[in-house]
């Protein structure tokens, strides 16, 4: 009995890591201007390049959002701009002026792809100390799940961020993203702020 239970625990321990592991993970390749010298950025304008508005609004809230739980004053550009109104580098900086932000955050698709992805074969087993004779061994047996290798489709997202300070014009940070297994536009977005604001701390720019 006590067995049974084991085992029934290690199928759904193992169901539920592969439910896990189907969840968003965004991949970062990041780049920052070594020169750079003025402190953290505590003030931004975010504009999401795209031309489906619903996708621009949900990035750049989010992002916002994400900005404002650190005490960063954050503006989208779906509020400041108007929504047919063509953006041109004079008029974005305009803007971030007239706002008095430090930094203006350009977003914009790379890819959407599709790749094989080899996982890997996996056993679980109880490791039953007491597997010394032949009834115990049946057991031992018994508690084992195995998952043979496979190659699987994942879908890849990539996105390119770029941090630029208002004043100088220059580009401070950049953030290659690659996201896999996305179940949604909500999800690839959660996964990109999250690995965003984490790189932007570990470089000492939050």
């Amino acid at each position: 009995m006590v067995k049974k239970i084991i085992r029934n625990m290690l199928i759904l321990l193992v169901v539920m890591g592969m439910i896990l592991s189907c969840a968003a993970k965004t991949s970062t390749i990041i780049w920052k201007d070594k020169e750079y010298k003025n402190g953290i950025i505590d003030s931004v304008l975010i504009i999401g390049v795209t031309k489906k508005t619903e996708n621009r609004s949900l990035f750049e809230n989010a992002l916002s959002e994400a900005f404002k739980s650190k005490g960063v004053t954050a503006h989208v550009s779906v509020d400041v701009f108007g929504p047919d109104e063509k953006l041109t580098k004079d008029i974005i900086k305009q803007k971030a002026l007239d706002l008095g932000v430090k930094a203006v955050i350009l977003t914009h698709l790379v890819s959407m792809t599709e790749e094989d992805v080899y996982r890997p074969a996996s056993t679980v087993t109880s490791r039953d100390v007491n597997a010394n004779h032949i009834g115990s061994y049946f057991n031992h047996v018994d508690s084992m799940v195995h998952y043979p290798g496979s190659y699987e489709k994942h879908k890849v997202v990539r996105l390119k961020t770029s941090l630029f300070e208002t004043a100088s014009e220059k580009l401070i940070f950049t953030i290659s993203s690659k996201t896999m297994d996305s179940k949604s536009v909500d999800d690839i977005i959660h996964s990109v702020c999250k690995a965003f604001m984490k790189d932007l701390k570990k470089n000492g720019l939050l």
